[in-house]
Formats: C-alpha cells, sequence, structure tokens
C-alpha cells in the first residue's frame, strides 16, 4: 500500500468516526455550531484565552466571514458546546465569565459523546431482545384464529396438534399447561430425559415455583438413572450436580405441593407434561425432539390411561426428599 493511498485511508477512517460520533468531518458542511468552536479552539491556541463572551463574538464574525448573526444566537450556541463539554468555563460563578477550548476539552466531549452513542445502542438492543422474545413466543395458530374470527370467518378449536424443535415443545407447554393451570389443579411431568429441557431452566423453575404458590400442584415422576445420564452427558461436573440435587431436594422438603420422585427407569414408559385430565403435550423422541399435543375432546381416553399409569408409579415411587444425596443411588464422591 502507498503512502498516498494509506494517508487517504486513514482520512476516511477520520472522517467516519468523527461522523459516526455525529461531528461534521466535511469542511465545507461545518455546522454553525462546529465553526464557532473553530473559532474559540484558535484564538485559544494562539494564547489569547481565556475568551471573553464578546471576544468569542468577534472571533466568529471573522471565521465566518458574516455579520448578520446576533449575540443571542452565538450565545445559545456557545452553551450548548458548553453542555457537550467542547467548550469550559473557567470561572462559571463570575459574572463576566470566561471561556476555553482546547484538546482536552475536544477529548471530554467526544468521550461523552461515546457514551451516549453506547447508551443508545445498548438502549437499541434491548428493545430488539424484546421483540426477538414476543416474535420467539408468539402463538400463530390462535393468532390466524383471532384473525379469521375477526374477518366473518368459522374457526374450528384444534384439539390436537404435533411438535418440532425444543422451543415449540416449550411453547406449547406454557400455552397449554402453565398458562391455564389454577389453584387445586394437578400438573404431572413424566420425564424420561433431561435433554429437551436443558435450556432456561431457571426461568421454567421460576414460573413451576409461581404456580405452586398460585395453589397447583406440581408432581415431577423420573429415574436417578435418567437424571445422573443426562447431566454426565451434559458433561456438568460432579461437584455442581451434587450441588444442584442438594438445591432440588432442599426445595422439594421446603415448598408445600411440590414433589417429584424417583421410579425405576424400567417400569414406566411414558414421558408427557399433564394438566388434569384435561389437556397433555408427549415428548415422542428428544434427538430430534418431536412430540403431540391434544385436549380431552380429542381422545380422553388416552389422557385419563396417561394419568392413571402416572399415579400408579407416583405411589410406589421415593420421593427425593427422603434421598440422601451422598448415598451409592447417585454414585458421586463428595470430597
Amino acid at each position: 500500500m502507498t503512502e498516498h493511498s494509506t494517508k487517504a485511508s486513514d482520512g476516511q477512517n477520520f472522517k467516519e468516526k468523527l461522523e459516526y460520533l455525529g461531528v461534521p468531518a466535511d469542511k465545507s458542511h461545518e455546522p454553525r455550531r462546529i465553526m464557532l468552536l473553530a473559532a474559540i479552539l484558535k484564538k485559544c491556541n494562539n494564547g489569547r484565552g481565556p475568551l471573553t463572551f464578546n471576544q468569542i463574538f468577534d472571533a466568529f464574525l471573522e471565521e465566518i466571514g458574516d455579520a448578520t448573526f446576533s449575540k443571542p444566537w452565538v450565545h445559545k450556541v456557545l452553551q450548548g458546546l458548553i453542555n457537550q463539554g467542547f467548550v469550559k468555563v473557567i470561572n462559571p460563578n463570575s459574572y463576566r465569565k470566561q471561556y476555553t477550548a482546547n484538546v482536552n476539552t475536544v477529548i471530554q466531549a467526544f468521550e461523552q459523546l461515546r457514551l451516549q452513542k453506547l447508551a443508545k445502542i445498548q438502549e437499541e438492543i434491548r428493545d430488539l431482545k424484546e421483540r426477538y422474545r414476543k416474535t420467539e413466543q408468539l402463538d400463530t395458530k390462535m393468532l390466524a384464529k383471532m384473525f379469521v374470527s375477526r374477518l366473518g370467518g368459522v374457526t374450528r378449536k384444534s384439539l390436537s396438534g404435533s411438535i418440532r424443535g425444543a422451543q415449540e415443545l416449550h411453547r406449547i407447554i406454557d400455552t397449554m399447561i402453565y398458562s391455564q393451570a389454577k389453584r387445586g389443579d394437578i400438573i404431572r411431568a413424566s420425564i424420561r430425559t433431561l435433554l429437551p429441557f436443558s435450556q432456561g431452566v431457571p426461568e421454567r423453575t421460576m414460573k413451576l415455583l409461581s404456580l405452586v404458590e398460585n395453589g397447583v400442584h406440581v408432581r415431577y415422576l423420573t429415574s436417578m438413572n435418567i437424571i445422573m445420564s443426562d447431566l454426565q452427558s451434559l458433561e456438568i461436573p460432579k461437584k455442581k450436580i451434587h450441588a444442584l440435587l442438594n438445591k432440588a431436594i432442599e426445595t422439594i422438603k421446603h415448598v408445600e405441593n411440590f414433589d417429584a420422585r424417583l421410579f425405576s427407569s424400567d417400569e414406566y414408559s411414558f414421558e408427557f407434561v399433564s394438566l388434569n385430565d384435561e389437556q397433555i403435550v408427549f415428548i415422542i423422541s428428544q434427538n430430534p425432539v418431536l412430540g403431540a399435543w391434544m385436549t380431552k375432546e380429542f381422545n380422553a381416553d388416552i389422557i385419563r390411561n396417561a394419568t392413571r399409569s402416572f399415579d400408579m408409579v407416583w405411589q410406589k415411587a421415593v420421593s427425593m426428599a427422603s434421598v440422601d444425596p451422598d448415598q451409592v443411588i447417585f454414585g458421586i464422591s463428595t470430597s
């Protein structure tokens, strides 16, 4: 790269960076405030600062070559430069104030502009994240039904459907189970693998605990062998697994209406989340995540058989609240 092209590139980068901060870089299109700043900088750099307002006004008229600007207008523009940090007031409490500008005040102003730019970008990022969350959770099926209904069309209530992917699985569970649960209802969750549920655990846990606080009964049925296998496949250190299990056990012990029980992994094969005997979400496969959901209007017998089988195993299963994570069942050494 030649010296000329390097200088041209540096000049272009300089211009882009200034304009990114909102500072004009093209002298032919400089706004009056930049020309006022230039006039102050020249006088101060020539050893004639600090300057009074009258000196600044005269320097500006000299810089711009136009005597039509009034002192109130220049004073207003000067105040803007002060607010941005480009110009510093030497004696702010004096009647006859003096002003100065140099590379340090410009650095201060650029830093202020940079921080303002960062704050604006962070606000845009938060807005994008919120828009992403709303879009991700958008129930297009429900929206389409409402849309058709308002246009005067006839809609038929969906009684069943298929599920593809972990995100859709969680959305359907939220919509059909968690969002509709009320005091006295029973949520049953038979889990044979943790892998589809490995993302967003804290958020779902808080949602379940909120339901429990409102009088919903939550019952988890799983196998310790499954838990251990899945946690280890996620490459979670054994000490952390031990801590997670301890925390889960303490939660079960102290939170009313919430329990998790352990069954033999060979004696039960259903995997689902249900709300009473009214609706159910089946997990058919884990990789890829596939499932199906249905309401009792579609097939009440399937839902009833699944929940009755759950209850039979539940009665024989061991509560995690009564298990010591240091025992051999966990196969973990805490040392």
